[in-house]
């Protein structure tokens, strides 16, 4: 029996119902009621007969669909001949501004949003909207890898938005929209707060975009207006969505071409999990930790195999967050090299050894760590994954910690999974994502940590 005194094990049970909540709120209480977007008629931004300026994006294909989304900016505007014309504002590969039929086509086929329209009376104040965005894709000069969190497609439709005064916001989900290089302050999309951002991480406030923070580019926050909560997950809000979902047709075969159902085990590459969660534990014995008794933090980890079958193992992972006694909370380990199995489309067993640090400002030292890891990530089903984790962190030089501190957890996740091909690469393997709850028992100083966490998972193997 663990020493939790019945308080203590009452606690938990109450956050793991909120977090079941929350997972089921998450998944069926999106509300999206025509907010600023709606100013669209029928099926979108079809109409040819008034200028307006709309900013839309579409969800990532393949693994990153529900984590991910591409923006770009659309024009409706006179052409030399008097009518009208779709001119459309976009990064791919390059900053590139050209004539489009359908504002909607993007290289993927999953939803599209119009996130904002801009339809001004005057003309002369549309036609300066459009000038700018002119200029801005011809003088667009900044370092576009297309990589997360950043520069990319996002960035670019971002700095279009702020630099043509457009005032609307990309979800959360837009990832990329964030990015100032190693550091940066600016005012919110929105124009209504301030923002700052680092490579790594980041934080805002406004009057209307309320309070949120970015790690690597995966946001969380409360807005303000319409009322939400944003998260790192498709649509990127749980909440009132103001922006229009209109029909759209999926793109061509020979586009984008994900196109098998049935299990594929050739694997090219390997497999690798991506997560970010929001973690809970709580201390047995505070007095034998410095008195700290509850910390919370926002985590995200990666780990995965690279190989046919025995193969080259690496994770990291990454934690931000406070603690009870007033603290910051933090953890940063990378696991370079170790040893794996490919198990499937895309689980794996791991084992991994590495370097990093923790700590708590208000009760526990920083100090260095070298974790000792052996994971198991198994696809159950088509529609279930478990994960099994466990191991030592070995602590070479701290006092008031022991020199061995052991570790294990458990997760399960419900989700899609389904094998998938991208022909045009002539590759094989899977895709898998969804939410998962989890529990962990941590042994820190002379005491433990018993903990719950909640979060969002992608799994991919090539």
């Amino acid at each position: 029996m663990l020493p939790f005194d019945r308080a203590s094990v009452t606690n938990l049970r109450i956050l793991v119902a909120i977090v079941a909540l929350l997972a089921w709120a998450s998944a069926a209480c999106v509300v999206s009621p025509h907010g600023p977007a709606s100013a669209t008629t029928g099926d979108g931004l079809s109409r040819r007969d008034r200028a307006y300026v709309a900013v839309l994006s579409g969800e990532m294909p393949g693994a990153l669909r529900d984590v991910a989304r591409h923006s770009w900016v659309v024009a409706n505007v006179k052409g030399p001949s008097g009518g009208f014309r779709h001119r459309r504002y976009e990064w791919l590969g390059d900053a590139s501004a050209t004539d489009s039929d359908n504002p909607f086509d993007y290289f993927g086929n999953g939803d599209v949003a119009i996130h904002g329209v801009v339809i001004d009376e005057e003309p002369s104040k549309l036609a300066e909207i459009v000038a700018c965005l002119e200029r801005e894709t011809k003088s667009y000069r900044d370092l576009n890898c297309g990589c997360w969190p950043g520069p990319n497609s996002n960035t670019f439709a971002d700095g279009l938005i702020r630099a043509c005064g457009l005032g609307i916001e990309l979800p959360a989900t837009a990832v990329g929209r964030d990015y100032r290089g190693p550091i940066g302050v600016s005012v919110t999309e929105g124009r209504t707060g301030v923002q700052l951002e680092t490579w790594l991480g980041g934080a805002k406030i406004g009057l209307k975009e309320g309070v949120g923070a970015d790690l690597a580019g995966l946001s969380l926050g409360l807005h303000f207006w319409p009322p939400g909560i944003e998260v790192p997950i498709n649509p990127g809000r749980i909440g009132l969505d103001s922006s229009v979902h209109p029909p759209h047709d999926p793109a061509t075969p020979d586009t984008l071409a994900w196109a098998r159902d049935d299990h594929v085990d050739d694997h090219r590459l390997g497999a690798a999990s991506l997560a970010m969660s929001v973690a809970y534990d709580r201390v047995a014995s505070p007095a034998l930790v410095g008195g700290l008794s509850d910390r919370t933090t926002v985590d995200m980890r990666g780990n995965g195999v690279l190989g046919r079958t025995i193969a080259l193992a690496f994770g990291f992972d990454l934690a931000l967050g406070a603690a009870a006694p007033l603290g910051f909370a933090y953890a940063a380990h990378l696991s370079p090299a170790g040893v794996g199995l490919v198990l499937g489309d895309t689980g794996f067993l791991a084992a991994t050894s590495g370097i990093g640090t923790s700590g708590v400002s208000s009760s526990v030292r920083g100090a260095l760590e070298l974790p000792q890891e052996l994971r198991i990530e198994l696809d159950v089903a088509h529609l279930a994954r478990l994960g099994l984790r466990g191991g030592v962190v070995v602590v070479p030089d701290a006092d008031d910690r022991r020199t061995t501190e052991t570790f294990f957890g458990a997760t399960t996740r419900l989700g899609t999974r389904a094998a998938n091909r991208l022909e045009r690469s002539r590759g094989s393997g899977g895709a898998s994502g969804g939410f998962f709850l989890g529990l962990e028992r941590r042994e820190l100083a002379r005491s433990y940590l018993l903990g719950a966490t909640f979060g969002y998972e992608i799994g991919i193997g090539r």
